[in-house]
């Protein structure tokens, strides 16, 4: 369906699979293979981040998935993650993606949008990502800057959890309010927990 480009038909098969159990950890790789590249057919980069990110994690370490699948679910997310504002996420990404690709074209093009990423990372500049909770309660992103607020809440958010290089920490949420990572805790990456369908901004380097 989908290399037909039948969405409404991709739809359908998309929704009987949301009814099947899924209890190993290849079919949860598969699971998020396939509703990755619906996302991506629908445009939906913030669905493909998810479904492949959790795709890759699952197939870490196992080979369920093809190099071919592998490089292909890479080169999706790296462009998800750009499209949504997961820019530390995306370099991280094409660290791994560039040594699995042969493409000296594509290989040029995803070198000038990744150094296009580091020049904004290090500027002064703040970034800003739109988050919304799905059903596990709490949403990923990976901080590029040493400061960080969380805005326009929608919904009931609960906590943040921080996870650094040396060290971690959850304190309770303050809109507005700007937080400062130390330097010598590392990178960091950040659980906003809240009730399903609460969404927000974060800015990134407030």
């Amino acid at each position: 369906a989908l290399k037909s480009n039948d969405l409404a038909e991709a739809e359908s098969l998309i929704s009987k699979l949301e009814k099947v159990e899924v209890t190993t950890l290849y079919e949860g790789a598969l699971d998020g293979f396939i509703k990755g590249a619906y996302a991506a057919a629908k445009g939906d980069y913030e669905g493909v981040r998810r479904a492949y990110s959790g795709a890759l994690a699952l197939n870490e370490g196992q080979g369920f998935l093809t190099d071919g699948q592998v490089s292909g679910i890479m080169l999706g997310l790296m462009q998800a993650e750009m499209a949504t504002g997961h820019l530390r996420a995306a370099v991280e990404t094409w660290s791994s993606l560039k040594t699995k690709l042969t493409d000296e074209q594509l290989l040029k093009k995803l070198e000038t949008q990744v150094a296009e990423i580091e020049s904004l990372i290090a500027s002064d500049g703040a970034t800003s990502v739109r988050g919304t909770i799905t059903g596990g309660y709490s949403f990923f992103y990976k901080l590029s800057k040493q400061s960080f607020a969380l805005s326009k809440v929608d919904g009931l958010l609960a906590e943040v959890k921080l996870f650094c290089e040396k060290g971690s920490v959850a304190f309770p949420v303050t809109e507005d309010i700007i937080y400062t990572v130390k330097k010598d805790l590392g990178k960091c990456s950040m659980y906003v927990v809240g009730d399903p369908a609460s969404s927000f901004d974060i800015i990134d380097g407030a």
